[in-house]
Order: C-alpha cells, then structure tokens, then sequence
C-alpha cells in the first residue's frame, strides 16, 4: 500500500486509493485550483481518527497512510498538501455488492463556495507552484518511472491501458494473497487448487497465461500493442468476473 500511496499521489497510475486532506486551506485551494468558474466544492467524509503514519481501523476496515510520514525528506508535495491515501479493506464478497464500503456511503456534507475576498477574509489560498512544488525529488522519481515503464510510442501500447490491466491483476494477486496467506501468486493459485477451489482449478491455466502476458508487459513493454491489450483485459474481466473479484 505504500507504494501505491505514492503512484496515487504523483499521478503515476490508477490505484485502490482515495487521496484526502485534513487542511481545509489545502482542501479549498485545490477546489478553486485552475477553475474558472470561481466557484469551489468540498466534499466532507467520515473517516477513523488517524492515528499515525499507517492507521488501520479494523472495524471499520479502513487504512490511511500519512504521506508526510512515508516519503523521503526530499518529498515536498505531502507537505504542503497535507495529503494522505486512505483505502477500505474488502472482507466479503457480500459486503462488496451491499456498497458498505463504498466511500460515497461515508459522505457528510458537500460545501459551495466563492472564490472570493469575503470567502478567504485575511487568508489566501495556496498556489499551484507550492501545491506542486518543482524541487521534490519523489516528483523526479515518479516522472523517471513514468517515463521508462509507461513511454509508448503511437505505435505500441497505450499507458492507460497498461494501467488498467495492471489495476485489474492486482486486483487478482491481492485475493489469492489474503485467502492463502502465501506472497507467491501461483503457489497460492496452487494452494487453492488442492483445496478444491472448483474456480480457480477451472480458470488455472488462463490465469498462468494472463500471468505470462503481465510479465511481458511489465518487462518487455514495448512488444505489446494496443489491440492485445484490450484484448487480455477482457478476458482478465473475464476471469474475475467468474472468480467473483471486485475491481470497481
């Protein structure tokens, strides 16, 4: 998860995460960030008092990660932000489709502002070049990896599309890790296998095959086009879909 906190924060890729601040002044000149409206809206939500770096609530099966406290020193942007990643833990399948863990459940109120002097009185908001500072060193890191796993050619795949399918693997890797408690995906697959998983015994050698693809498109991306792409993110779909495994 705290990779995925800074993939989420520096815009890398699609995650699981929800980015959140506690500073109303952050909050606000975000909503008025680039608008030409002058109009702003702040979404309110519920959430667990944080605790610390990482704070798990398990009753309300929600973590957040404070991105101040996993950065590097040279992390400029969770400073000024105020920015933390927050995620709910899935438990079952039913509490999936009941929506009980859908963040929109945990809305309290949606607040209308002017972009204004009456608004903001003796404040100011926070302007873009501090929200997003330029001297942050995760900020160089995160454009490096951009650029070397994601930089495609018109002719080769295209990086939303790779971002999908990673999004929609990961999705897969994380349950087989939680229901065998084993971090080797195709022991867990096996694990799973030998304790009669009809689902997973029947979808086995596809779910080696797309395991396979992901490989080549981790490692060997630029062997990848489009066409193939969306092709195995259907049939990915597919096999969550069957294996009942929510990816929304």
């Amino acid at each position: 998860m705290l990779q995925y906190s800074i993939l989420q924060h520096y815009e890398v890729c699609k995650t699981p995460l929800l980015d959140v601040t506690q500073s109303l002044k952050a909050a606000c000149s975000f909503a008025i960030l680039d608008n030409k409206d002058n109009v702003g809206y702040i979404y309110v939500l519920g959430i667990p008092y944080m605790t610390g770096r990482i704070s798990v609530d398990s009753e309300e099966y929600i973590t957040n990660v404070r991105l101040l406290s996993i950065g590097c020193s040279l992390s400029k942007r969770p400073f000024f932000q105020e920015g933390y990643l927050v995620q709910t833990e899935f438990t079952t399948d039913s509490d999936i489709k009941k929506g009980e863990l859908d963040f929109n459940r945990r809305l309290i109120a949606i607040y209308k502002f002017n972009n204004n002097e009456k608004f903001w009185g003796l404040e100011k908001p926070i302007r873009k070049e501090i929200l997003y500072p330029e001297q942050d060193k995760m900020k160089n890191i995160c454009e490096k990896i951009k650029k070397e796993k994601y930089y495609l050619s018109l002719q080769e795949g295209d990086k939303y599309l790779i971002g999908e399918f990673l999004y929609l693997w990961n999705s897969l890797e994380e349950l087989v890790r939680k229901e065998t408690k084993n971090n080797n995906f195709m022991r867990g697959i096996s694990t799973l296998v030998q304790q009669e998983n009809i689902l997973y015994e029947k979808n086995r050698r596809e779910i080696d095959r797309l395991r396979n693809f992901r490989n080549t498109l981790v490692h060997e991306t630029s062997k990848i086009k489009n066409e193939q792409l969306e092709i195995e993110i259907d049939n990915l779909k597919k096999i969550l879909k069957e294996l009942n495994i929510s990816y929304q």
